[in-house]
């Protein structure tokens, strides 16, 4: 912390120079204190945490990339524009070499005193859901469809009061979520920081930017290309896959040409949106809950893709797809096997799927619907109902594409999850997988 504290300079062997910088709000969030204990925090894929008493907590990054990191320049830029649910940035460390761009080090933020991820709540909150399902001899209230044009019409519904009854306050930790994405959004999206050459915070970097027929093709492009990556690497998988995935493997295979259809209407007429920065790797486990509010974390974006594509900017919606996408990986992992989410008896499956679908039939709407109340008027979303569905729908797909790849090559054992996504994404009315 005396780095950033002391605008210090460390010169290293070969010629490098780490250089700390000090935001405004520094001094505000260390207080009178200038020695606070530290201690290691969680340690995850992407970075390691120091914290600093209950004031400050520093993230030290384990990948490094030249360039501006996003995680640096998005929270300046948050903290500059008084955005209350994200944590304060306090200055950062750059790495410098006589040539090239610097690079971040680590991240000083305000410590926000919290109860774990949002995505251990939730996990929580569906193990006490499923115990009170299985002890009913009632079916769940039927829910249809699940896919994008489902949850748009349903988001402008109340949920039936079974629903309601059954799923309890989670209803509005979703709409508390949804309300929090679009704040996120429009703060983004909401004029320019001060130009600043180490964040990258500039007009340039954040204005929101016409969805272009140009941008359409090549976004077209990209999804397509990724989804026949992941069919291609499930074909070579298929004799390696866990057992109680080959259904959903095979119902997936069965859609791929859908998919494909739904995809391509992405350029079916003009797209009245915009793009703009947004946080690139949302889900559960980017917000924490504070016992009565979430704040938005780690904006470093998609881990596996490069440091310029992670300040791409995109539709808002890539950020509601993400989120939804979570919804789906809570309530179907603990069904379908997948390690680490709780379990239930393999006998309860079959009575637990309706309950499972309308978990994520009204949680999803009620994100979605408080979202899209959010949002209105900020002129970032197509205004068109169908359209509006379309470029949902087609988002959905190329998240659940991308978690595909990422399960065939890291965690076999979770693969059944997006495959009985892309499954629904593609009938739209998504009939109920075997174990």
């Amino acid at each position: 912390m005396s780095v950033v504290a002391g605008r210090r300079r460390v010169r290293g062997p070969g010629g490098g120079i780490l250089a700390g910088r000090p935001t405004g709000r520094l001094r505000e969030l260390r207080g009178g204190s200038t020695a606070e204990p530290a201690t290691v925090g969680r340690a995850d894929q992407g970075d390691t945490s120091v914290v600093f008493g209950d004031r400050l907590i520093f993230k030290l990054y384990r990948r490094l990339h030249p360039g501006s990191n996003p995680d640096v320049e998005m929270g300046q830029l948050l903290t500059e524009r008084g955005f209350p649910h994200t944590p304060t940035v306090a200055g950062w460390i750059e790495y410098r070499q006589q040539r090239g761009e610097p690079m971040a080090v680590g991240l000083l933020q305000g410590f926000v005193l919290n109860e774990g991820d949002v995505w251990s709540y939730t996990l929580d909150a569906l193990g006490r859901y499923y115990d009170r399902a299985v002890a009913r001899s009632e079916p769940a209230v039927v829910v249809g469809s699940t896919g994008a044009s489902a949850i748009l019409a349903r988001s402008t519904q109340e949920p039936p009061e079974a629903a309601r009854e059954a799923i309890g306050g989670y209803l509005e930790t979703a709409r508390l979520l949804g309300l929090r994405t679009a704040e996120l959004h429009r703060a983004l999206a909401g004029g320019a920081a001060a130009p600043d050459s180490a964040s990258g915070a500039t007009d340039d970097g954040f204005a929101p930017e016409p969805f272009t027929p140009h941008y359409r093709r090549s976004q077209y492009q990209g999804i397509r290309a990724q989804a026949a990556e992941a069919f291609a690497l499930l074909r070579r998988r298929l004799d390696v896959l866990p057992e109680s995935a080959a259904p959903a493997a095979a119902a997936a295979l069965a859609v791929e040409e859908s998919l494909r259809r739904r995809v391509a209407a992405l350029l079916d007429g003009p797209m009245d949106a915009m793009r703009t920065r947004i946080h690139g790797d949302y889900h559960a486990g980017q917000t924490l809950w504070t016992g009565r509010d979430v704040i938005i974390i780690d904006f470093e974006g998609e881990p596996g893709r490069p440091l310029s594509e992670r300040r791409h900017k995109h539709s808002p919606l890539r950020d509601v797809a993400g989120m939804l996408r979570s919804f789906h990986y809570a309530a179907y992992g603990p069904l379908l096997g997948a390690p680490g989410v709780g379990s239930v008896r393999p006998e309860d499956v079959p009575h637990l799927e309706p309950w499972a679908r309308l978990w994520y039939g009204w949680v999803s709407a009620a994100f979605v619907g408080a979202y899209l109340e959010a949002m209105e008027g900020s002129g970032l979303l197509p205004e068109d109902r169908a359209r509006l569905s379309t470029l949902l729908g087609v988002l959905l797909i190329q998240k659940a594409t991308y978690e595909l790849i990422h399960e065939l090559t890291h965690r076999p054992e979770w693969v059944a999850i997006p495959l009985r996504g892309l499954v629904e994404l593609a009938t739209e009315d998504g009939g109920a997988l075997a174990r």
